[in-house]
């Protein structure tokens, strides 16, 4: 560093010039930075963050618009009258309370027993006396 006279008397410490590239210098976890690396960093991390605030604006306007489109679908389906369907279940059920099943019902008596017929089996297995 040189001293320079400012105004008769005031002293301005310069820093001396050089045309030598920076030179590495070592961080306190005892690794070497490298000036020029860090400003390529630097550079592609501000590349990086500008890509990110293009996309976040990009999805803005996306989220607007199908924000709207949804809103626009909930509107109609409030106009749109509620058709009530039967369910599956429903139907199962009330095809068991008909008047015809009923009638059918009151034939079935559990008091009178049903012949039951059981068909022979094709062949008889019979195990050996071991």
């Amino acid at each position: 560093m040189e001293d320079v006279t400012i105004h008769g008397g005031f002293y301005v410490e310069s820093p001396v010039r050089s045309n030598d590239a920076p030179k590495p210098t070592a961080n306190a976890a005892g690794r070497v930075e490298d000036p020029s690396m860090l400003t390529i960093l630097s550079d592609k991390l501000d590349r990086c963050m500008g890509r990110i605030a293009t996309l976040e604006n990009d999805l803005g306007t996306s989220k607007k618009v199908m924000g709207g489109a949804i809103l626009k679908l909930k509107q109609e389906e409030m106009e749109v009258p509620l058709i009530r369907k039967r369910s599956t279940y429903r139907r199962a059920r009330t095809q068991f309370h008909t008047p015809t099943f009923t009638g059918f019902r009151s034939t079935i008596s559990t008091s009178v027993l049903s012949p039951t017929v059981v068909s022979e089996p094709a062949a008889s297995y019979v195990a050996l006396d071991t």
